[in-house]
């Protein structure tokens, strides 16, 4: 099934807004750019080199598979990174990239944990500005929140 109708279909069950589908497309392209062998499902490997942090792969991963036959289908994918519930996605991740454990995230520690690379950081360092409205240099989760939907299009 293409894109476009993985999109279509899944738009269509969920009733989804436009501006939602385009991220659906969005992630399917990252999904495409990170399914390395062209296998039409991520393996454990491929997610490894999705996230710098292997521990933090795995648990994505298992999180993702949810039907246990060794790979995250491009439909499982949707589903963890779009469908489920975006307040608790949001809040698991800010809780894994927050290691200081302050309820606030550095461009530091985001750029960590969503493996940026180093000629994404300005891009970074700008969405995250866009986003820090008590301009403390850092997101708390309901700045977090506003970010992750800019982040995940734009970076």
């Amino acid at each position: 099934m293409s894109n476009d109708e993985i999109v279509k279909t899944t738009g269509d069950k969920l009733k989804l807004s436009p501006t939602d589908r385009k991220r659906c497309d969005t992630l399917l392209k990252l999904f495409d750019e990170k399914d390395l062998d062209g296998s039409g499902t991520l393996c454990l490997d491929e997610c490894v080199k999705m996230f710098k942090n292997p521990c933090q792969a795995k648990e994505y991963f298992e999180f993702m598979n949810r039907d246990q036959r060794g790979g995250v289908s491009k439909k499982e994918f949707l589903a963890a990174l779009h469908v489920q519930d975006k307040e608790s996605q949001y809040r698991h991740m800010f809780n894994i990239a927050d290691k200081d454990d302050d309820n606030k995230l550095t461009v530091d520690e985001i750029a960590k944990e969503l493996n940026i690379s180093p000629e994404l950081a300005d891009a970074l360092r700008k969405k995250v500005k866009e986003c820090d409205t008590n301009n403390d240099g850092k997101l708390s989760f309901e700045e977090f929140k506003q970010f992750m939907p800019l982040a995940i299009c734009q970076l």
